[in-house]
């Protein structure tokens, strides 16, 4: 009877665990929540609870086998020990990331995205199979002056203006350029059909937008669960810590554009 007592108890608080940790993963979801966390210098915080959260279905379902279980909490310590190595591989595979990331940073204007275009190229001529897909930002100038940019779905061609000078109705501000709803829309489409049908995804430009949690936040995300997908993003040099520090790779290079490049 005792053991039964304590084996109630042993359920009562893990349903009460498992109902606190799936609102806090939900939560953690939230892209506004993980930017907000990682500026404030909560990354390591941010990173334990979310595998603490996906680690305790993977307990319970290893540790309590069947309802003799509850009866006999020396039983279930026992086996939740020797599940430690079992544990320790699971967090680790959740902590690795092995997609390549390549970040080409540069000035504003220091010719970026020129360069991304070159390397595209190169790669296309060394890979003929290699599958790119993602967005090129192409600038939009007058008389020496960026108005502003026209985005391009790499797996398609098609272009739609993303930013520009002209405040329409819905439109959002950031920096002296308008965002529109449109170009924003086009851009996360064009990145989740890359995700799904290429092997290497190009993001031009991650900027201010996604390191608040908007514009291609949920995109690189969800890119990030596929671990044989490489990406190449582009990022201004005054953004380079930010980014790094809101999503820690443990497979990036960066390659620093000088000014000017042709």
């Amino acid at each position: 009877m005792e053991g039964f007592i304590i084996g109630m108890k042993m359920l009562t608080r893990a349903i009460m665990m498992i109902s606190v940790f799936t609102s806090i993963s939900v939560e953690l979801k939230n892209p506004v929540v993980k930017a907000l966390m990682y500026q404030k210098g909560f990354s390591g915080l941010y990173t334990t609870i979310g595998l603490a959260s996906s680690a305790l279905p993977f307990l319970l379902k290893n540790i309590v086998s069947n309802r003799k279980s509850f009866t006999n909490p020396i039983k279930v310590l026992k086996k939740a020990i020797e599940l430690s190595d079992s544990l320790l591989h699971y967090f680790t595979g959740h902590i690795a990331m092995k997609n390549k990331l390549t970040i080409i940073s540069g000035e504003t204007r220091s010719g970026k995205t020129t360069y991304l275009k070159n390397l595209i190229q190169q790669l296309t001529e060394k890979e003929p199979d290699l599958k790119i897909g993602g967005l090129i930002a192409h600038g939009i100038d007058e008389n020496g002056e960026r108005l502003g940019f026209e985005l391009e779905n790499i797996l398609t061609g098609q272009r739609i203006l993303l930013c520009d000078d002209n405040n329409q109705k819905g439109d959002l501000k950031i920096g002296k350029f308008y965002f529109k709803q449109s170009g924003l829309e086009f851009g996360q489409q064009s990145l989740k059909d890359a995700i799904e049908k290429a092997n290497l995804l190009i993001v031009d430009e991650i900027g201010p937008m996604e390191l608040k949690g908007k514009g291609w936040f949920n995109e690189i995300e969800l890119a990030f669960q596929k671990d044989d997908l490489d990406m190449i993003w582009v990022v201004r040099k005054s953004l380079l810590d930010k980014v790094l520090k809101l999503w820690q790779h443990s497979n990036v290079e960066v390659i620093n554009i000088s000014k000017n490049y042709k």
